[in-house]
């Protein structure tokens, strides 16, 4: 399904394949198509990184951190960023569906702070690290 989703938004947006983080960053509605895809941001951390990142574009664009915090199985498989995105409470506070999951997770993670140093392959969800 990813996969498929992927290659509807390259239809629409022919320049995705060698999108860069300004390219995107024109597009919003794209970017939280993405920031919801697994399988793009486990191929494309390096850019969905600048993105997240950018204080000031994020805060323009909260929807697409919204998106990021609903996939669930990229915080999952990324505690450190997810440790990052939890302190952004601006966003968080607009998820009240999540705040169970969100308390789970972060207390996970503060028991096994260097959880991903132990990560096996059939640990992360689909084999994405």
């Amino acid at each position: 399904m990813e996969r498929r989703k992927i290659r509807e938004l390259a239809q629409q947006h022919p320049y995705l394949a060698q999108a860069d983080e300004k390219y995107l960053k024109k597009y919003p509605k794209l970017v939280s198509s993405l920031f919801g895809n697994l399988l793009w941001l486990s191929d494309n951390s390096d850019i969905a990184e600048k993105i997240y990142k950018d204080r000031r574009w994020i805060a323009a664009h909260p929807e697409t951190l919204l998106s990021l915090h609903r996939n669930l199985r990229w915080m999952a498989a990324n505690p450190s960023e997810a440790t990052h995105l939890y302190k952004n409470q601006a966003a968080t506070s607009q998820l009240p569906e999540l705040i169970s999951w969100r308390a789970d997770h972060k207390a996970f993670i503060r028991q096994h702070p260097k959880l991903e140093l132990f990560y096996e392959e059939s640990f992360i969800p689909g084999g994405f690290r």
